[in-house]
């Protein structure tokens, strides 16, 4: 199915609306995509006709995203790729080198618990100073760590934490950003779960909706 896919040509409205304050806001359309070019200018045609749009709702929820568990070898790989476009390979090559160099623990473990008398509070204390997330780990030691969550223990090598406090200028690019990911993972694992207000805001333009 994949080979044989064949991408077709689409068109999607982009409106932005222009607020008071001289801001503005890019506004996402109800239809998403249209494939038929003549029926997407109709609708454009349809909405050029008018010059405001009105507000139809204003919905707001508190939402929560949960604190990361520690963190294991397979989560590293994932977010190394993903998020950092730096290869497995190449993640782990680092990894090693970071722990060999004594600024990571080892980093080839399934487990994403932490033992009971593991030293959180240690391992967090030594970035205390630190020039870019020393205020935030001050903060979470003042009004107190909050565990990692319960994960699976494999039995084998405690989750990957940072050992050492490194800055900025003491690697080359791929490696701070692996030590940086594994440190800030780490004390995100120690604060309180994100909790953020979302609010949707659903508008008018004729007979089209955007938000």
């Amino acid at each position: 199915a994949i080979k044989s896919f064949k991408p077709e040509a689409y068109w999607v409205m982009q409106v932005t609306a222009g607020l008071k304050n001289d801001k503005s806001i890019r506004l996402d359309w109800e239809r998403g995509r249209i494939f038929d070019r003549e029926v997407a200018q109709l609708f454009l045609n349809m909405v050029k006709e008018h010059n405001k749009a009105k507000v139809v709702s204003v919905i707001s929820k508190e939402k929560c995203k949960p604190r990361p568990q520690a963190l294991n070898t397979v989560e590293l790989m994932k977010v190394a790729s993903s998020a950092l476009g730096i290869g497995p390979s190449t993640a782990m090559a680092i990894a090693e080198r970071l722990y060999i160099q004594g600024y990571i623990s080892y980093p080839r473990t399934e487990t994403i618990s932490y033992s009971e008398n593991f030293d959180l509070k240690g391992a967090l204390q030594l970035q205390s100073s630190h020039h870019d997330w020393g205020s935030t780990v001050r903060e979470i030691l003042s009004e107190g760590i909050n565990r990692p969550k319960k994960g699976h223990d494999a039995g084998d090598h405690p989750p990957i934490t940072p050992m050492r406090m490194a800055e900025r200028h003491m690697f080359d690019h791929d490696p701070w950003r692996i030590y940086e990911y594994i440190t800030k993972h780490f004390i995100g694992s120690l604060m309180r779960d994100c909790a953020y207000l979302s609010t949707v805001v659903t508008f008018s333009i004729g007979s089209e909706t955007f938000s």
